[in-house]
């Protein structure tokens, strides 16, 4: 089981899900009740209507590696009570989002994926805050790891990783053996710990990787193998059980 430690990894994809707490959402301009009655679809992108809503744009992470960021991006608008929302476009480029959201709101706000300062992209800035206008000097967004460098430059990163392995008996032999072990994987850049746990071993290390599934993974493997090697001749013959518990980027 893996948990990430940033509640932002979970992505914007579940707070487009969610909406604001009680939400009325509608799609495609119709009609609002109460207060929100004069922006039915012949009103819907006057200045008015606009004047009372925020949209926020935000990035998409990969739905099969929450450790990695697609360069896609969902829009929608809420207006200034947070009772009234409306889906915009979703897994679009970050302009098209803009776009739709600059239609709808006088307010937008851009958050690129594992950044936690939003950009101001609309008429106004939203109200109390002064937020670095959009777009960011020189800023080309890519397909790339949650963490690394916006343009995509960069597809590999380090991420730690704790990885528990089922042992019947540990002593600091094994467990410097095991260490040195997994340090020595060219994937892996150190081992930061080595300790007795509840289920035997666990380490903590930095591996290289694409994303956190890879990071998990080949994390996992490289483990097994390496208790594998270490109790070659050994008390504990059966094939260890590993688990990958938690994991983190830096």
């Amino acid at each position: 089981m893996s948990i990430l430690s940033r509640p932002w990894a979970l992505g914007f994809a579940l707070m487009v899900v969610a909406g604001a707490a009680g939400a009325e959402s509608t799609v495609g301009g119709a009609e609002r009740r109460g207060s929100d009655l004069q922006c039915g679809p012949m009103r819907d992108q006057s200045a008015e209507c606009r004047s009372e809503r925020i949209a926020f744009v935000g990035e998409l992470f990969d739905p099969d590696d929450s450790g990695r960021l697609t360069a896609r991006f969902a829009v929608h608008w809420e207006d200034n009570s947070g009772e009234r929302m409306e889906q915009g476009p979703q897994g679009v480029g970050v302009e098209d989002a803009i776009e739709w959201g600059r239609r709808h709101a006088e307010v937008v706000q851009v958050r690129l994926g594992g950044e936690d300062v939003p950009f101001s992209a609309g008429e106004k800035q939203p109200p109390g805050e002064t937020l670095p206008v959009w777009p960011p000097k020189g800023t080309t967004v890519r397909p790339r790891p949650a963490g690394a460098a916006r343009d995509g430059s960069e597809q590999t990163i380090d991420w730690r990783v704790r990885t528990e392995v089922e042992l019947e008996s540990v002593d600091d032999e094994l467990l410097r053996r095991l260490r040195a072990e997994v340090e020595s994987a060219a994937a892996v850049v150190a081992v930061e710990d080595a300790a007795r746990s509840r289920r035997g071993a666990a380490l903590v290390y930095d591996i290289t990787a694409r994303g956190l599934a890879d990071a998990v993974v080949d994390g996992d493997k490289i483990v097994q193998e390496a208790t594998e090697r270490v109790l070659t001749g050994g008390v504990d013959r059966a094939r260890p059980r590993v688990a990958t518990e938690t994991t983190t980027w830096e």
